[in-house]
């Protein structure tokens, strides 16, 4: 056995050890060292740049949380904030990315950015979402790594493009730091910062002018504040300056550069702000000569030219003789009136009981109207004591309105086109026959291929003020047309070729835009009652305006209305002998609510198509006319004693379930009963047989006894509360024969209990 065993242990071969796995074993440790050695390097290499930043408060600013941006580039993180020795501030610590470490140096500004919303400007909006951050920019001293924030956004760099001004002011007013900078009411640049003046006499105001609109700036431009309103008032005139909208509530500076071949401006430059345009334009120095200077005052009398001002009396002296010689200063832009034929004439405002002054005389005061000429420049001129007699001589194009009235149209008054003036009125009068008026106006020839045969003309005087649920719209075609009149005209646009207007030919003056747009025509309504209609209510069909009412009379004959309407000429196909008219007005109630938007827009009137010839006279009706899937159903009258609480409009039932509706009551013949017609839909008409038991069902029935039960019963919650009228038909064994249109029934007072139990099986109409 012991032989056979040691046989056994020489048959196993002894294990051999290769040399290369011994190599691989002791690499491993070797391997390990050079990536732990590798991650060390490359923590230390990329660990964040701490650095110190003392901001005034920590309001906004969030340990681990607040980031620092450059550019939107995420380039540090707030680790902590701790209060400084003094109390008076705060320290934050941030760790700064590596790669930023070169450019933390004594110029790099911090400050934080957090939303804000005002009338100068929106800014710092995404913060809204990602929360405040602190903002940075570089600088070029020599490094460091404590630094002090900025209270707000520093200024823009001077480095960047465009121009950057100073504007030397008494007081800032309403500017801040974002009021735009306007030219010509165009924003071009905006307000970057404000400061005191050394001697803190005035304030220094730096303006940042985009690089596109730098040019716009010269040597000689003029800056003004045209923040607020400018608002002036004496005997002699009124007057009111304003910039934009915008300028009036943020405040705001506008300049202008007066013509001459000037240099731009260059950065760095300094100007002056003036306190408002009056102060700030040069203008053109004219001599005017006047046979009697009473009423000019200098600094307050003015130069009109079709309703725009443009100039201002700056000096009075009278001679011996009483003559008077006035310097005027005129608006750079006035230049091309100045010629030698121009003519200028002295505007007295004159108060009678047969005369009241018109709106441009109440404001202006005394003034002098100025028309342009032509020839050379000419900077002296004598003044007319009253308007000069037209030139038709002068080239352009004369022309004639006819109109009902003057309004407020006088001599001089602008003639518009697209809000420009491309003339002006040369005359009026009435015509042979005393009932219209006939105003001579002329058109420049440059403008005289504007005016076509086809030509609108309108009054464009006043304002127009409209208010409804869908907004609130006040219009005026233009300022000037608003202080001294005017017409304004426009060529329709369907209207493709047209001859152009030749000289005397003669239109008619409509009395607002929207009556020259639509070409009306005028017809008259009848009315038992206005109904609460008023003059400017529109007539509308299937809710679309198509014209509008222009007056309302009493006619004195049995009380009645006269509306006169002016239609659009859209409509005239609908004005026929059979139309429709009536009064739509506000139906508030329990069940039905309708037409509420008259409760601020006003009533209207709502017109029906007729057939027939056109006709201009006809007699509204009191409510809006059957429709015409009523009058195809089946119509029949019930008689009763009394009408009771039932109305025009009410629903008639059928198993609770409405087929029909009351169309009319009336009186019968003798007043002795009333005739009330309903109209049944077409489909449910096999439901009415000539036994069918008709009855009110308005209100509430209550049944029952002392010792028995309380029995309440109502038709439906509808007709609870609005009323109605109900029907049944026997079963089927007593049913009864069809019925035809003018079938009459007996209203019944009240519901019998047998009716209720009907149940007949009637095939309804396809």
């Amino acid at each position: 056995m012991i032989e056979g065993a040691k046989a056994k242990e020489t048959d196993v071969e002894p294990i051999q050890i290769e040399k290369s796995s011994t190599i691989l074993v002791w690499l491993l440790p070797v391997i390990a060292a050079i990536v732990a050695g590798w991650l060390l390097f490359k923590g230390i290499s990329e660990a964040g740049v701490t650095i110190q930043i003392e901001f005034e408060s920590a309001e906004g600013i969030e340990e681990k949380k607040t980031k620092i941006l450059y550019k939107g580039l995420k380039v540090g993180l707030v680790k902590k904030v701790t209060i400084n020795e003094d109390l008076k501030s705060v320290l934050v610590e941030a760790e700064m990315r590596p790669g930023v470490a070169t450019h933390l140096r004594d110029g790099t500004s911090f400050w934080l950015v957090r939303p804000k919303i005002s009338l100068t400007e929106v800014t710092g909006l995404d913060t809204l979402v990602s929360g405040n951050y602190i903002a940075v920019s570089p600088g070029e001293g020599e490094r460091r790594a404590r630094f002090k924030a900025l209270p707000q956004s520093p200024p823009m760099d001077e480095s960047s493009p465009g121009l950057h001004l100073k504007l030397s002011a008494d007081k800032l007013n309403s500017i801040d730091i974002g009021s735009p900078v306007y030219y010509r009411e165009i924003p071009v640049g905006r307000v970057e910062g404000i400061e005191l003046k050394n001697s803190a006499k005035g304030v220094l105001i730096s303006v940042y002018v985009e690089e596109q609109y730098g040019h716009l700036v010269k040597k000689n431009s003029r800056f003004w504040n045209t923040s607020g309103i400018n608002f002036k008032a004496s005997l002699t005139g009124v007057e009111i300056q304003t910039g934009s909208l915008a300028s009036m509530i943020a405040g705001g500076i506008s300049f202008y550069t007066p013509e001459g071949n000037v240099e731009q401006s260059e950065s760095g430059e300094q100007f002056k702000l003036f306190k408002s345009f009056n102060s700030a334009e040069d203008g053109i120095m004219v001599k005017l000569h006047l046979p009697n200077g009473e009423g000019v005052v200098a600094g307050k009398t003015t130069v009109w030219s079709g309703g725009l001002k443009v100039g201002l009396v700056k000096q009075v002296e009278i001679d011996d003789s009483l003559q008077a010689t006035l310097e005027v200063k005129f608006h750079p832009h006035a230049r091309t009136l100045l010629r030698k034929n121009t003519k200028l004439w002295l505007v007295e405002p004159k108060l009678s009981l047969a005369r009241l002054p018109s709106l441009n005389e109440v404001l202006k005061g005394k003034y002098i109207s100025i028309r342009g000429g032509d020839g050379e420049p000419q900077f002296e001129f004598n003044v007319l004591k009253k308007p000069p007699d037209s030139d038709r001589a002068k080239e352009g194009l004369y022309l004639t309105l006819i109109a009902e009235e003057l309004g407020s149209l006088e001599k001089g008054s602008p003639v518009l086109y697209r809000k420009i003036e491309v003339g002006h009125i040369e005359d009026f009068q009435l015509d042979k026959a005393g009932e219209k008026v006939e105003i001579e106006f002329y058109i420049e020839q440059d403008y005289a291929h504007l005016v076509t045969k086809q030509s609108r003309f309108w009054n464009a005087s006043g304002i127009n003020l409209r208010a409804g649920l869908d907004g609130f719209k006040l219009r005026t075609e233009s300022i000037s047309s608003l202080v001294s009149g005017g017409v304004a005209f426009f060529n329709p646009e369907k209207i493709k070729a047209t001859k152009e207007a030749k000289r005397d030919d003669r239109f008619q003056l409509y009395e607002d835009k929207e009556s020259a747009e639509h070409n009306s025509f005028s017809v008259e309504i009848t009315f038992n009652a206005a109904n609460g209609l008023q003059a400017g209510a529109a007539v509308k069909f299937q809710g679309l305006k198509v014209g509008r009412v222009k007056n309302i009379e009493l006619t004195g004959q049995n009380s009645q209305i006269t509306v006169q309407a002016l239609m659009y000429e859209k409509s005239r196909s609908l004005v026929r002998q059979e139309s429709k008219f009536w009064v739509v007005q506000p139906e508030i109630g329990l069940v039905r609510t309708a037409n509420v938007e008259t409760l601020v827009s006003g009533r209207y009137i709502a017109l029906k198509p007729g057939n027939g010839a056109e006709q201009d006279a006809f007699t509204g009706i009191e409510s809006a006319p059957l429709e015409k899937d009523h009058v195809d159903g089946l119509t029949l009258t019930l008689v009763s004693s009394r009408l009771g609480s039932i109305k025009r409009g009410d629903p008639l039932y059928y198993r609770q379930i409405p087929v029909g509706k009351v169309i009319e009551n009336s009186l019968a013949p003798k007043s002795d009963a009333v005739f009330i017609k309903i109209n049944i839909e077409q489909r449910y008409a096999p439901l009415v047989r000539d036994n069918s038991q008709f009855w009110p069902v308005s209100g509430v029935r209550i049944g029952g006894s002392l010792f028995g039960e309380v029995k309440v019963e109502t038709e439906s919650v509808e007709a609870l509360l609005s009323g109605g009228l109900a029907f049944a038909t026997p079963d089927s064994e007593q049913l009864g024969n069809r019925v035809t249109n003018n079938h009459t029934f007996k209203l019944n007072q009240r519901m019998d209990a047998a009716w209720e139990k009907w149940e007949p099986e009637i095939a309804l109409d396809q």
